[in-house]
């Protein structure tokens, strides 16, 4: 006959990977007695326990309070491949949170994170490459990429790594370019290089996210001087030629192209490949994606600058003048600009 009262035992034949939840405020408790003792197969329910817990983000700053952090710290340093990849996917949980990143900043988890990108299991890598993605959408944290020479390790990962981790990691340095300091210590690695050669890359996702980075690189000036030098000037205007009109790498590929022309050599370099550029960008600026049309019109207004592009224009100047007529008031102001230096005297 059954009794009343609990037992205070797990019943026979339990899978111990899967434990129960602890609820209400002796979740966490619990989660951290498991979390040190000696049996790897509690610490890995534990930090499944753990991910289970901090999906919903109103338990981050119950768990930061309790110091789990501290003791996630340790776990990153286990021999166990589970508990790392484990441990990783956590972190990246808390990542995702303005108080979770800063607690990874402060427990000086970047320092020992920063190793388990060279582990061995691939997840591993995975999550703290992604812990590193969330962490640099943040000012201190792509900063701190920077305190500890990460930067040069991210570019050359970028030409060594899976492609879903290229992925992150075109990514992280796309958010850690925002900054004009960190833009100049990328200018100091081949990573000009490798974006130009990802330019051509068959998956779009790092097509897309080259041509960002090539684009936030090519606002220093050192960065277009370098965008000559490896040929990505071409392989632009190449890509906005013949790149579907429909793809989300557009944007981006018109972006980079039009920061690389501010330089003459690179105007000069992309008549040379295709004379056919300055009636593409005409079109492009009926393009339905806004950013695509104003970055086609900003395109048409460079080239406009030289002798060739101001013949052409004036030769279709009734094409170039509907533009003055666009709805949107900021296609409308950059086609004023376009038409102004168009008629402006040589």
């Amino acid at each position: 006959m059954s009794r009343p009262t609990c037992s205070d035992t797990y019943p026979p034949r339990v899978d111990f990977t899967k434990t129960p939840l602890a609820y209400g405020l002796r979740a966490v408790p619990r989660i951290l007695r498991e979390l040190v003792v000696d049996e790897v197969v509690v610490r890995r329910r534990a930090l499944n326990s753990l991910a289970v817990y901090l999906v919903n983000p109103l338990h981050v700053q119950e768990s930061l309070d309790r110091g789990v952090m501290r003791v996630l710290y340790e776990r990153l340093k286990e021999t166990d491949y589970l508990v790392r990849e484990r441990t990783t996917a956590c972190l990246q949980l808390f990542s995702r949170s303005t108080r979770g990143c800063e607690a990874i900043l402060l427990d000086d988890i970047v320092n020992i994170l920063r190793k388990r990108i060279d582990d061995i299991e691939e997840p591993v890598r995975i999550n703290s490459y992604n812990t590193f993605l969330n962490l640099s959408g943040e000012l201190k944290g792509a900063f701190e990429i920077t305190n500890y020479d990460l930067v040069s390790i991210f570019v050359e990962k970028l030409w060594t790594e899976i492609p879903i981790v290229k992925k992150v990691l075109l990514s992280i340095l796309h958010h850690i370019m925002e900054y004009a300091d960190i833009r100049r210590d990328v200018l100091t690695t081949p990573a000009m290089i490798y974006f130009t050669s990802y330019l051509q890359s068959e998956d779009v996702e790092i097509r897309e996210g080259a041509a960002r980075c090539t684009g936030d690189l090519a606002v220093e000036i050192l960065g277009k001087t370098q965008a000559n030098g490896c040929g990505t000037v071409e392989i632009l205007t190449d890509l906005i030629m013949k790149e579907p009109m429909d793809l989300p790498t557009m944007a981006p590929i018109s972006y980079a192209l039009m920061m690389c022309l501010i330089d003459i050599e690179a105007r000069y370099r992309a008549l040379k490949r295709s004379g056919e550029i300055l009636g593409r960008v005409i079109t492009l600026a009926r393009h339905p994606a806004l950013e695509v049309a104003l970055n086609a019109i900003k395109i048409a207004t460079i080239m406009a600058e030289s002798p060739e592009g101001r013949k052409y224009y004036m030769e279709n100047f009734a094409a170039v003048a509907d533009f003055q007529k666009l709805p949107d008031p900021d296609l409308k102001r950059v086609a004023e600009t376009l038409v102004a230096v168009i008629m402006s005297k040589p």
